[in-house]
């Protein structure tokens, strides 16, 4: 599913994407494999501590940052991120999150 959603990205070696309700980090285990970027990882749920084990683990824990944070209140300057990505949690964050996102993108 992942290869397909990202088929059509525009990504490139050095870019900074964001990945908005990560999870356990599969998303950006995935694009930092495929594309060599650098991904902050997000999620109110899951402990930035446990997804740090887990890029760990695939050896791309200098390439993808864990971050335990509300995708309504992020600590990152304006127009900080060349992309943001959000598979299957958009849902949880909605539109009131929009001038965040949108500021955050370069």
């Amino acid at each position: 599913m992942l290869e397909e959603l990202s088929k059509n990205l525009i990504l490139q070696k050095g870019m900074r994407v964001l990945d908005l309700g990560c999870g356990t980090g599969l998303t950006s285990i995935y694009l930092a494999q495929k594309f060599d970027i650098t991904i902050f990882a997000v999620d109110l749920w899951i402990s930035a501590t446990e997804n740090y084990r887990r890029f760990r683990e695939f050896g791309l824990e200098s390439q993808i940052i864990p971050i335990h944070a509300d995708a309504c209140h992020l600590p990152f300057a304006e127009q900080y991120f060349d992309a943001v990505i959000s598979v299957d949690a958009y849902q949880y964050f909605g539109a009131k999150s929009f001038p965040v996102l949108w500021g955050g993108i370069r």
